[in-house]
């Protein structure tokens, strides 16, 4: 989702300008764009912990409560950063930071959700099955495990989807700061630091 001008300058947010006070705007703007980057963090810790079945409910329960708690901060972050930012800036920023981070969470907070469904379907397969299941009733047994093995499927289906949609997103913003440098745009430090990290 890209935040037009207006709703970002007539945002709620306490994070807006009344938070300026005592500080520069850039050293203020510095802040915002750490802050915001370091809301990302936790999705390394989760996707360690995907790696064991055993901690499917401490990933529901805790972890992603707390992710999606982050993620919306993360988003007022966003509103907080770009109104300090001129209209150029604005653009570079949100489509060579925001967007594919956005793109991710979304596509990431999808794919935990899937794991956790063909996990759970997992445990009440192996739950329910007998030693006599897969010769009484092949097609229960059977039918039940593709219903598992569909939504290992979709998670996997789920994270390529999303590197193809961060390589759309990286080309998008490759061409956007192209065009302002063509047109002899002043881009804000930042948000060129931001972009350099996305590109090859």
């Amino acid at each position: 989702m890209t935040y037009s001008r207006s709703s970002v300058e007539g945002g709620s947010s306490d994070l807006g300008p009344r938070a300026l006070t005592g500080k520069g705007p850039k050293e203020r703007l510095k802040q915002y764009i750490t802050a915001r980057r370091s809301k990302l963090r936790q999705q390394d810790q989760i996707e360690r912990l995907m790696g064991d079945d055993n901690n499917v409910i401490r990933v529901k329960q805790d972890e992603m409560k707390s992710y999606r708690k982050r993620h919306e901060e993360f988003i007022e972050l966003n509103q907080a950063v770009n109104h300090f930012m001129g209209a150029d800036e604005f653009e570079v920023d949100q489509t060579s930071w925001f967007e594919p981070k956005a793109s991710c969470c979304r596509e990431f907070m999808a794919s935990v959700e899937a794991w956790a469904d063909g996990v759970e379907l997992r445990e009440d397969l192996i739950k329910d099955a007998t030693p006599m299941d897969s010769v009484s009733n092949p097609a229960g047994f059977s039918s039940r495990s593709s219903r598992a093995s569909s939504h290992i499927s979709s998670a996997a289906s789920i994270q390529r989807k999303e590197e193809a949609d961060r390589a759309a997103l990286i080309a998008k913003a490759a061409a956007t700061w192209g065009s302002l440098v063509l047109r002899g745009t002043t881009v804000n430090t930042l948000c060129l630091y931001e972009l350099s990290k996305l590109l090859p």
